[in-house]
């Protein structure tokens, strides 16, 4: 089995998982778009990019173009799936924060540039939804 399949397996499989934690969200508020909303969007796209490539993968295998790159994309991967495992278990800020900059240091960045990213953007996500939106994160 090549990379592309793996890839495309391991996406598919986030795809039904967001489907199906979505599908348990109402899908409307009134005449607005509900929660479920985006992450059916969201998934409906993953499994359909997941599938195609599953159908069509390409008849060479890519070279990897940076040393390293696959053990990067399988350490994403990975992290991901314990993030979304933990979803749920409280802690949305420390949770998210160490997920980002974790994810930012395995792909290269510094420790110091990751921290700061990590906390700038999961602050913004946090403002942007409890505040702004009236959205709980847990």
């Amino acid at each position: 089995m090549n990379l592309s399949r793996i890839a495309a397996l391991s996406f598919l499989a986030f795809a039904l998982a967001l489907g199906a934690g979505a599908w348990a969200l109402p899908p409307s508020q009134g005449s607005l778009p509900g929660p479920a909303f985006f992450p059916l969007a969201i998934a409906f796209a993953m499994a359909a990019l997941s599938v195609a490539l599953l159908v069509w993968p390409g008849h060479t295998p890519a070279p990897e173009a940076v040393p390293g790159a696959a053990k990067r994309i399988a350490g994403v991967v990975g992290l991901l799936f314990v993030y979304l495992m933990l979803w749920g278990t409280g802690l949305f800020f420390l949770r998210t924060a160490v997920f980002l900059a974790l994810m930012l240091r395995w792909t290269g960045e510094s420790w110091k540039s990751a921290a700061g990213a990590a906390a700038g953007l999961t602050a913004v996500v946090v403002v942007a939804f409890q505040l702004g939106l009236k959205v709980a994160l847990e």
